[in-house]
């Protein structure tokens, strides 16, 4: 007998419901997460990229990035790297990587990798490609660079990190670098065989390239069309064999402010190469700057909302809905917005926080913001690693493919090994309307309020307890969203503790329902469910051991008194977190830890700004804990002291 737990939000009779159906028995094949992928470029000048890279903006952004839970994000794609790299001694050749390490030590304490372009003059030292010499150099620059880091952090580290040619050849940014189509190809060759002197499992691809679908560049592709003529065709400059290798294609489709150009772009343009080059078709395919809007820096006020965020999880489902991706081998999807927003953009740019540069404190300092495309990268680590199809009708017409509306299904099985993990079953829900390339609010969108009943049927396996626990969140203009709050402030530019406390509160997803379920059928009815929005239903078996221990806690401080506490999910061993737990004490004695954080959260940061003006509230001992959906608490941390 199938049992029935209905959920209901105010359910009229409303005329043109869509009804989604999902079934877990109905697995497909595997659900690759190929978006967990941002990325940056610091600012002019490039031979002052140390500035932007390493300082304590930078340090913030990052902390917020790898704070995302379940490896939201993983791969920090960067460029001008190189140019972090300064060279000390021309005889023999000696660098300093001082920069360098900084950033890299972050990305990697944060549980980031960095996608590594490999572009950049070091302060004009680099300034032509087809000089030998300069090439011999570059090669053993390449070499350097990769074995430094092995001998630092490991190879299995290392061997994860993307390494690419020079961003986007085809728009000519080479700073004061003479780099020719021959040039390029020859960069391209000292590339590779340095990475593959210092350990033959790095990774190397290209061309990394965006410019033939700009008017203004009409149509040109010569360093993206050689460099593919060249590892097909050409000969490798160091070994002189036609073996030149490529261990993926990447390439920059963006939007236009419209989800499925990104595709039709992706479809053209893999069509174009594999009809040319065949034996690169079961090469690994990028799109490491899909964004649905070219220009990180154009204010846009849909990329301050829940447009933005809908939309970046509309264009994640359409590839997984579209057939012709079946014929590449589609594994990166990468949203460029990692940058660091300024006055009076601070939600309006291209990127997944809000930044305020409070210069009216002394020294200055910087306060960031989730915005709702944060919390919607944190909403697709929920979904498991298998998919389950989605259904969704609409006046009894089968309606997958609609353009607005949908979903992604996902289930997860557990390993026996996995004591703290269970079974799951997920359904991440979207309205989405295209913005398109202008201002949303300068059009006349039509508002979608239809109703939306979702069925859900959930069989755990034998092997699983049948004891379930269900948790809805909910993203729209009205539930986390704190731009919609700072305009109705004023906009300040300098927010107060108690405004910036105000946005923080604001800061999504919104837990609309977290409840006990029975197997069998599980209904949730929304009244309406209104463009933009998104809308996941998590649900858990019990596993046999509450969650495992939180590790590397980290504190920063941001101004004085207050600091930004992060840690690690890395041995929690599930994604069926209720809350963390934050506590502080003066002595690192149990009969004095406090809890600090007082609304629940599942996002691996915390901003502690406690009432008053003293510094020494701030200073003490910070450990934090997991607790399931069944209040089971895990392990706590080993403490962190502040200041340390």
């Amino acid at each position: 007998m199938r049992l029935c737990y209905i959920l209901c939000f105010i359910w009229p009779h409303v005329f043109g419901t869509r009804f989604v159906r999902i079934d877990s028995r109905n697995s497909g094949g595997p659900l690759k997460h190929f978006w967990r992928s941002t990325g940056f470029c610091p600012s002019k000048p490039h031979a002052k990229a140390y500035k932007y890279d390493t300082g304590s903006d930078m340090n913030q952004n990052l902390a917020y990035i790898g704070a995302l839970p379940f490896t939201g994000i993983q791969q920090v794609r960067i460029h001008w790297l190189l140019d972090l790299v300064q060279v000390t001694k021309q005889h023999p050749l000696q660098y300093d990587f001082h920069w360098l390490d900084q950033l890299i030590d972050k990305l990697y304490k944060n549980g980031l990798k960095p996608g590594f372009e490999l572009m950049g003059s070091l302060s004009n030292f680099f300034t032509d490609f087809e000089n030998k010499t300069q090439v011999v150099f570059w090669r053993d620059l390449v070499k350097a660079t990769a074995e430094r880091y092995i001998k630092k952090y490991g190879i299995d580290y290392v061997r994860r990190w993307n390494f690419e040619t020079w961003n986007e050849p085809d728009c000519h940014d080479f700073d004061a670098v003479n780099m020719t189509v021959k040039g390029f190809l020859n960069y391209y060759d000292a590339s590779s065989e340095g990475l593959r002197a210092a350990d033959k499992r790095l990774i190397f691809g290209g061309p990394g390239d965006g410019c033939f679908y700009k008017k203004h560049h009409k149509g040109h592709k010569k360093y993206a069309i050689g460099l593919l003529d060249h590892v097909v065709h050409g000969t490798n400059l160091f070994t002189g064999n036609r073996e030149t290798r490529i261990d993926f294609i990447s390439w920059h489709l963006k939007g236009d402010g419209m989800a499925n150009r990104i595709l039709k772009l992706e479809k053209r343009l893999s069509e174009e190469i594999y009809t040319k080059y065949p034996s690169l078709r079961s090469k690994p395919f990028y799109n490491d700057e899909g964004d649905p809007l070219v220009g990180w820096s154009k204010p846009r006020l849909w990329r301050a909302d829940v447009t933005y965020a809908a939309l970046v999880v509309k264009v994640i489902a359409l590839h997984q809905q579209r057939k012709f991706l079946k014929h590449i081998n589609f594994t990166l999807l990468s949203n460029d917005n990692a940058f660091l927003s300024y006055y009076p953009h601070q939600f309006t740019q291209r990127t997944l926080l809000a930044r305020f540069q409070m210069n009216n404190t002394k020294p200055p300092h910087v306060q960031f913001v989730h915005k709702p495309v944060y919390s919607a990268m944190m909403l697709l680590a929920y979904l498991g690693d298998r998919k389950l199809y989605v259904s969704i009708t609409k006046h009894h017409v089968h309606n997958i493919s609609t353009h607005d509306f949908g979903g992604i299904g996902s289930i997860h099985y557990p390993v026996a090994s996995a004591v703290s993990d269970s079974f799951q079953v997920c359904l991440l829900l979207y309205n989405a309307t295209d913005p398109g390339p202008g201002e949303l609010e300068e059009r006349n969108i039509k508002q979608d309020g239809e109703s939306v009943e979702v069925k859900i049927f959930i069989d755990p396996p034998v092997s699983q307890s049948r004891d379930l626990y269900m948790i809805i969140f909910k993203i729209n203009n009205s539930y986390g969203n704190p731009f919609m709050l700072w305009k109705k402030m004023g906009k300040p530019s300098y927010p107060t503790k108690e405004q910036f406390h105000a946005m923080r509160q604001q800061e999504g997803p919104n837990v609309i329902d977290k409840s006990a379920v029975k197997p069998g059928i599980i209904t949730v009815k929304l009244q309406s469910f209104v463009a933009p929005a998104l809308l996941l239903v998590h649900i858990c078996s019990k596993a046999p051991h509450p969650p495992g221990q939180v590790s590397a806690v980290q504190v920063y401080k941001v101004t004085f008194g207050q600091v930004l506490v992060v840690w690690s999910d890395k041995f929690i061993g599930t994604k069926c977190i209720l809350r963390y737990e934050v506590e502080l004490s003066k002595s690192d004695t149990e009969s004095q830890y406090r809890r600090i954080n007082q609304q629940d959260s599942v996002v691996n940061s915390f901003m502690f700004v406690p009432s008053g003006n003293n510094s020494t509230l701030v200073t003490g001992y910070y450990r934090v804990r997991a607790v399931d959906y069944w209040n089971r608490p895990g392990q706590y941390s080993k403490p962190f002291y502040y200041p340390s």
